[in-house]
């Protein structure tokens, strides 16, 4: 709606309409998983013409990305190239973790999600490297480009599967910023079960 043909109407006002980030979402109406909703996820991040805020450089920016289910079968592949079994979806939950680039910090922060885990009763099953493709980024992202790990976690046997668990998550995650802050403290951003 352009603001000099626009009228105000109830709570609308013309004069704070703008354009915003864009978005898009995609479900199975039948509620299935599978490949194709992944691949247009990506299709329609790709055509996004604004997708996060951009910086001077045109290969830099806040970044962008696709929220979707915990994939337990890929996930169960990439465990046993870790030497690991998962165990059956519902039973573990994986955070996505930002640490610091230095080998030093990234010690501390493990160290510190390690003891939040811990302190939670909840049994750190295992940690991933992910794997990142950094040829497209800017000089500006790359320098300040985080160490992404996963870390994959049990369901305690004191807690039952669902809400339960998610609340127990829940507790593990907050735990280290319950700590004083320090420029190891890790940075979840997203961390779920796999519940199907």
């Amino acid at each position: 709606m352009q603001a000099d043909s626009a009228q105000q109407q109830g709570l609308y006002r013309p004069e704070f309409d703008h354009d915003a980030c864009g978005i898009g979402a995609l479900a199975d109406i039948n509620g299935e998983r599978h490949h194709q909703i992944l691949d247009d996820a990506l299709s329609i991040l790709v055509n996004l013409e604004h997708r996060g805020g951009t910086g001077l450089e045109k290969n830099t920016g806040d970044g962008a990305g696709i929220l979707f289910q915990v994939p337990h079968h890929f996930f169960r592949k990439e465990a046993q190239k870790c030497g690991q079994i998962l165990p059956a979806e519902g039973d573990y939950g994986v955070a996505m973790l930002f640490f610091p680039q230095d080998d030093k910090g990234v010690e501390d922060a493990r160290r510190v999600f390690e003891e939040g885990c811990a302190e939670a009763g909840v049994p750190l099953l295992f940690w991933r490297e992910v794997p990142v493709d950094p040829h497209d980024l800017g000089e500006t992202a790359r320098a300040c480009m985080p160490t992404i790990l996963q870390a994959f976690l049990g369901r305690p046997d004191d807690t039952p599967a669902g809400d339960a668990f998610e609340r127990r998550l829940y507790a593990c995650a907050a735990a280290p910023s319950r700590r004083r802050p320090t420029p190891s403290s890790p940075c979840a951003t997203r961390f779920s079960t796999s519940a199907p």
